[in-house]
């Protein structure tokens, strides 16, 4: 008859303590999942919060700047710089972020 090897304690999943711990994890696990989602989302929405709100203010800095250009130069400048930042902010609210 030969005798059966040892497992080595590491492989058995350790200590009662270590066990105890690994299910409060995975017990846990489904409120942890959907904490860190609603972390991420809210992370998301911040940072489409604050690129929309630079966008506004890039537009105002250049809206401010075209009023001491001459005439002609205003329009084909506010064309390009304000039409590109409006189409930005109105792809940001698209995303759920308040002008």
């Amino acid at each position: 008859m030969a005798k059966a090897a040892k497992i080595p304690k590491a492989l058995k999943g350790g200590t009662s303590y270590a066990l105890d711990r690994q299910r409060r994890i995975v017990r846990e696990m489904p409120a942890h999942v959907e904490r860190r989602m609603q972390d991420v989302a809210a992370r998301h929405e911040i940072l489409n919060a604050q690129e929309a709100y630079n966008a506004r203010l890039e537009r105002d800095r250049v809206t401010a700047a075209l009023h001491n250009m001459p005439p002609g130069l205003q329009r084909l400048a506010a064309q390009h710089h304000v039409g590109t930042l409006n189409t930005k902010l109105h792809h940001l609210a698209g995303k759920g972020v308040q002008k």
